[in-house]
């Protein structure tokens, strides 16, 4: 699931009415992107493949969102999320994680299917979060694509590690 970058922040009214609703708010990001991904590819325009890192093991995922790059050349040409998935990889090694398209939805685990992952949880803002902390990654704010949405927004984030 990549739900473009369209969702609110994680620490809002979702995080504090526990699991359930963040299953719940997981599963409607989930559908808004299909919904989304089907609208624009009725109209006859092209929007490649979107990635998200799946995590069988902890039912986790990195969806990319806010981060600016979720197709193949975005994910191994920005140096952020590709630092995303380098440091996740790493953190987790031994788990069960692969690469999931939302264009052709193989499923690559053992149990379960791609429609599974609305209730997976999406780790993206927690890991940045972390980087930021233990300095890998700098966040400079966030640049907001439209003045009247402010859920609609990328961060603004950068290598920090190499400026020491």
């Amino acid at each position: 699931m990549v739900s473009c970058t369209y969702q609110r922040e994680g620490r809002g009214p979702i995080a504090r009415k526990g699991r359930k609703a963040a299953k719940a708010g997981a599963h409607l990001r989930h559908q808004f992107h299909q919904q989304t991904v089907r609208a624009i590819r009725e109209v006859g325009h092209s929007m490649g493949v979107w990635y998200t890192l799946v995590n069988f093991t902890r039912r986790e995922h990195i969806s990319f969102l806010h981060v600016g790059g979720f197709k193949f050349s975005e994910i191994v040409g920005n140096p952020i999320s590709a630092t995303l998935v380098t440091y996740y990889m790493l953190k987790h090694a031994g788990d069960q994680i692969a690469f999931v398209a939302d264009t052709e939805p193989v499923w690559p685990f053992p149990s379960g299917s791609y429609d599974d992952l609305a209730e997976y949880t999406d780790v993206t803002d927690t890991l940045v979060d972390e980087l930021v902390e233990y300095k890998y990654l700098a966040d400079d704010g966030r640049e907001y694509l439209f003045d009247d949405e402010p859920d609609i927004y990328t961060r603004r984030l950068r290598l920090f590690w190499n400026e020491w």
